[in-house]
């Protein structure tokens, strides 16, 4: 059972929030909340109450020339507008590139390695794509070492396969 706050009605629509729902999912019984046998538990779980790692991210003189490139190519292409971050506009390619940087920094700082991952192949490369990106990476003790960018115009795996190791 969960506790919605209903913001408004509308003939036989409910209108909630608070509630961990999509939109248009149908609700199947609505009681109403009882002070003295109804509890809203407000405190967060245990894991929102620790601090999460950071990391140092470094990006290899090769991978930041191929960050360059395929940021110039999507421009000159006429294509900037797949990428949400390249497209801004008034950049110069160099504000371009400065950032999807920035992007790939943000992200890569904290673990986005699944667990399975972290455990069975530590210290293998990896790939995740960001906004328009494969951005090929290697974590090592508290350092994500980023090897690689190219466009993300088929799946990391595909493109891994391919080009086989950028680290």
């Amino acid at each position: 059972m969960s506790v919605a706050k209903i913001d408004r009605v509308e003939k036989n629509t409910l209108f909630l929030s608070g509630i961990d729902l999509i939109d248009g999912t149908p609700v199947l019984d609505v009681k109403p909340y009882i002070a003295l046998s109804d509890h809203v538990d407000t405190t967060a779980p245990w894991w929102m109450n620790e601090e999460i790692p950071q990391r140092e991210v470094e990006l290899t003189d090769g991978a930041r020339d191929a960050l360059s490139h395929v940021v110039s190519q999507l421009r000159e292409e006429h294509h900037a507008g797949t990428s949400l971050v390249a497209a801004k506009a008034g950049q110069t390619p160099a504000e371009a590139a400065g950032a999807v940087e920035t992007l790939v920094r943000d992200v890569l700082r904290f673990d986005v390695r699944s667990v399975h991952t972290q455990r069975d192949a530590p210290d293998a490369e990896h790939c995740v794509d960001l906004d328009a990106f494969h951005v090929v990476f290697r974590v090592q003790g508290h350092t994500v070492t980023v090897c690689g960018v190219t466009l993300a115009e088929r799946s990391c795996k595909a493109a891994y396969d391919e080009e086989n190791s950028l680290c």
